[in-house]
């Protein structure tokens, strides 16, 4: 068989992939000899633009949990699994070349990244093991723990319908005009339930930056990965990088970290147009 020409695709991922390593190499995060690919211009993250926040209400519950559908399994999995070699091509793959949709096939992170990369990565088991940042806290006058907090504030079922734990919906009626219902709850519970205040809020005072994250950002949310796991409670993790909130933590690992092959999750899984797909 013929040996493909690397595809227009291929090498702009094979660039991706090299960039990526530098900017890991800036970090500190890994050695100067694991950027082996070709040389090129590096790409740069830009500072984070200062502006109060106009999202809203984007992604997870109250208490910032993924959206949970019907899980995806990999339509490609790994040569060694399968038992094929090189050249195989699987089913999903025909389906690729007849209809020129690749976005059904998934990857491993150990199939789909360069060993260096993979040997590189922060590994995670989807779950966040920390709490909120101790100096926040601190001055917030918060538990220790989350039964704490909850119960320090007296208690009661939790549900989504009543996530205040009250006993009683929340009436729309008492949410300000322009507010969405979930933003309004979670103002209610800093100290009730911390992670479902910091999902959509900054601590109280600190402003909530948008656009894209500085280099120490990045750096203090792998930092944070590799200390405590992620995953989850996005709310939690988020008090440790003041001016974002956790669903941007959320959609930056999504849409960034794991697909940078920076943190492997074996709950997501890689599709062939570099983007990360939940599998659970």
């Amino acid at each position: 068989m013929t040996k493909a020409r690397v595809s227009e695709y291929e090498q702009e991922r094979l660039d991706n992939i090299r960039q990526n390593q530098e900017l890991l190499v800036a970090l500190n995060l890994v050695g100067e000899n694991a950027v082996t690919l070709s040389a090129g211009p590096a790409r740069k993250i830009s500072a984070a633009k200062r502006t109060h926040a106009a999202q809203d209400d984007e992604d997870g519950g109250w208490g910032g949990g993924r959206r949970r559908g019907a899980a995806r399994e990999p339509a490609r999995r790994s040569k060694r699994l399968r038992g094929e070699g090189a050249e195989a091509v699987t089913a999903a793959e025909e389906r690729v070349v007849e209809t020129g949709d690749a976005s059904g096939v998934l990857a491993a992170a150990e199939d789909h990244f360069p060993a260096a990369v993979v040997e590189a990565a922060i590994r995670v088991t989807g779950h966040y093991s920390g709490w909120v940042e101790p100096a926040v806290m601190a001055r917030l006058g918060l538990q220790g723990s989350a039964a704490e907090a909850w119960e320090s504030q007296g208690g009661g079922k939790f549900s989504f319908a009543d996530p205040l734990g009250t006993g009683k919906r929340v009436a729309k009626r008492a949410v300000p005009a322009g507010q969405s219902v979930a933003k309004f709850v979670a103002s209610k519970l800093l100290k009730k339930n911390p992670n479902a205040y910091f999902y959509r809020h900054t601590e109280p005072g600190v402003e909530q930056w948008t656009g894209d994250w500085t280099e120490e950002e990045t750096r203090e949310f792998l930092r944070l990965a590799r200390e405590f796991g992620c995953g989850d409670k996005w709310g939690l993790f988020s008090t440790f990088i003041p001016h974002r909130v956790g669903y941007q933590c959320s959609n930056y690992y999504r849409q960034y970290v794991i697909s940078q092959g920076w943190v492997i999750d074996d709950n997501y899984r890689i599709d062939s147009t570099g983007h990360a797909v939940y599998v659970g």
